[in-house]
């Protein structure tokens, strides 16, 4: 049950049930037009609705029948879904949609219904138990095990918590009457592994990419768009490699600006058959051999720190896990190269071309500050698509990639309260690593991992315990920004958990790689008055190089 199995869960459940809601929300456009996107790289109207899933299949567990039943395969699946709903529980307040929930960890004797093996009692203390999956724990956890829940727990109660009352109803009656699981009993152990193995590694998986091309070449009207077809298909992949299946998933965000899920290609074939059909079909196969050119110089930037058009601006979107920035970055691109070229535009477009970049890996740290969910960046970014294609900018102040005054008050939360998410706090660091270097950051920063200063264990009888000896307060200087350092993963290893001046040596070590090391280096203790300043340092330098226009004006009624 690791945090990002939990994340990827809630993410395609979200999705699904997202399709079931209201259309998207169109209000929030900016006022101004701009003349720097060509019709010929995006389609020339909205995308249809999205369409509505009834039911969702979640996968089957395997059980051995017994007093109790002991579940063979799915045991992550089923303390996954049992934290989620014990989160949705104690955030409800509905007592009958709580006891609903709470009916579905609990039996009538009060048992719970899902026991994991060994005797750590935290997924029945701090979770199953009424009142308990709400609340924030600041103690070390007591075992991996421990720590496991906690996190997951953490992430159903952050991400669900940015719910309305009716989202959250309207969400676990989803839950309750739209997922489905399938059960499987086999008495005997190894009928039990045999199905086990099947189900997991049998059958050839079908090629999706070779399926969609055939789906393509079937909607050309004649022989010579389907020739075409094969042709551009060809370049395409000569240009991009393995690549293809995510080129193709970037266009068809472009096209239906929707969250997307394995069927994407699917969809898009469809998608296409209906929008354009096998008259028009090749307007699409043209923008297909634009992407693809785009898309190999988008990534030979990715991976130069020192790029002549936009400095490190692509390079640094490389520290983020999540891609949903990468349509946008795609239709950019494709748009420099077609201008660049020419001796009237080259100058303006390289200028231009260097501004959105700048500009768009901030945006994404401030997304990634606010907390948003796959499903709201897929919002954010198709929204971003959508007014690309009406010839507005989303980067002003009231576009898809500006933020509200909630979000500014919330990105500053984050910077300024314990840094808990992994993923938050390592694309943090790394990032405010990569904006001491404005010529070449080093290779390294990409692969670097953060240290707790103050560590998270801190050995028994260590001077960090007589130093910080309240357990609540040691986890939030633990935790703080101020208490974080970026470094080589090998020397982070190496350093382990000792004190202060155990670990300065090596952190001036690497001082030199880092540049973030070097108000750390400088101190000869490291206490509570120390973590605090330096928070308060790095909270004001990360929220001026955000660089954020002022929070968007509400849409009036």
């Amino acid at each position: 049950m690791e945090e990002r199995h939990c994340q990827e869960l809630l993410s395609d459940l979200e999705r699904v049930f997202a399709a079931s809601e209201a259309a998207r929300d169109e209000a929030d456009i900016p006022d101004q037009q701009s003349d720097d996107v060509e019709p010929a790289l995006l389609p020339d109207t909205e995308p249809p609705p999205a369409s509505q899933q009834r039911d969702y299949f979640l996968g089957a567990v395997v059980l051995r029948p017994g007093a109790p039943l002991e579940v063979f395969d799915g045991l992550q699946r089923l303390t996954t879904l049992t934290v989620m709903i014990c989160v949705l529980r104690d955030l409800c307040s509905d007592p009958a949609l709580g006891k609903a929930l709470h009916d579905l960890v609990a039996a009538p004797d009060g048992e719970f219904r899902l026991t994991l093996p060994g005797k750590d009692p935290t997924l029945r203390d701090e979770v199953q138990k009424r009142g308990e999956a709400g609340r924030a724990r600041r103690s070390t956890p007591p075992s991996h095990m421990a720590e496991r829940v906690r996190k997951a727990c953490t992430l159903f109660r952050r991400e669900l918590g940015r719910w309305d009352g009716p989202r959250r109803g309207a969400f676990c009656d989803f839950l309750m009457h739209r997922v489905q699981i399938v059960s499987i009993a086999a008495a005997d152990p190894l009928l039990a592994s045999q199905i086990f193995v099947t189900t997991n590694a049998r059958g050839l998986p079908l090629d999706k990419v070779g399926l969609f091309k055939g789906q393509l070449i079937d909607i050309a009207q004649d022989e010579a768009t389907a020739r075409r077809v094969a042709q551009v298909w060809a370049h395409a992949q000569a240009q991009v490699g393995n690549d293809l299946e995510e080129l193709l998933g970037a266009l068809d965000f472009i096209e239906r600006r929707e969250a997307q899920g394995a069927d994407r290609l699917t969809k898009l074939a469809d998608h296409l058959l209906k929008r354009y059909g096998g008259d028009r079909i090749g307007e699409w196969i043209d923008r297909l051999e634009i992407s693809a050119e785009a898309w190999r110089d988008l990534h030979i930037r990715l991976f130069e720190p020192a790029d002549p058009d936009v400095g490190a601006s692509i390079w640094t979107l490389r520290l983020f896990k999540w891609r949903e920035w990468k349509p946008l970055a795609l239709i950019w691109t494709a748009q420099y190269l077609r201008q660049r070229d020419n001796p009237g535009q080259a100058e303006r477009a390289r200028a231009l071309f260097a501004r959105r970049f700048d500009a768009l890996h901030r945006r994404c740290l401030a997304i990634t500050l606010n907390g948003n969910s796959d499903l709201d960046r897929s919002t954010i970014f198709g929204r971003a698509v959508g007014q690309v294609a009406q010839r507005r900018d989303p980067l002003d102040r009231q576009g898809a990639l500006g933020f509200d005054e909630k979000a500014h008050k919330r990105i500053q939360e984050t910077l300024r309260l314990p840094l808990v998410h992994d993923e938050t706090r390592l694309t943090l660091l790394r990032w405010i690593e990569t904006s001491l270097w404005p010529e070449r950051p080093p290779r390294s920063i990409p692969r670097a991992s953060v240290e707790h200063i103050l560590p998270m264990r801190p050995f028994p009888g260590s001077l960090w315990l007589a130093d910080f000896p309240n357990e609540e307060a040691r986890f939030n200087d633990c935790h703080a920004l101020g208490n974080l350092a970026l470094m080589d993963h090998k020397a982070n290893l190496g350093m382990g958990n000792g004190d202060f001046l155990t670990k300065l040596s090596v952190l001036s070590a690497q001082a030199g790689k880092y540049k973030s090391l070097a108000d750390v280096v400088n101190q000869s203790v490291w206490n509570g008055g120390i973590i605090s300043a330096r928070t308060k340092r790095l909270c004001d330098y990360v929220w001026r190089e955000l660089q954020l226009p002022p929070p968007r004006t509400p849409r009036r009624p």
